[in-house]
């Protein structure tokens, strides 16, 4: 499943809509290890033809 995945790194989605999209593929990466670096989460959701949601939860 693509969101097993998204957060490794060098990790690009390989369909027709993205082929054309610039990056490296470590955006998430980056995320996740800032977010987890400080005590946190972070987590996706992805709901068929709504959309897909990012929540990340850091502690005070």
């Amino acid at each position: 499943m693509i969101l097993k995945k998204i957060f490794e790194k060098f990790y690009r989605v390989g369909n027709d809509i993205y082929n054309n999209t610039n990056g490296t593929g470590l955006g998430l990466t980056i995320a996740k290890g800032i977010v987890e670096g400080h005590g946190g989460t972070i987590e996706v959701e992805s709901k068929e033809g709504k959309g897909i949601t990012f929540t990340f939860t850091i502690k005070k």
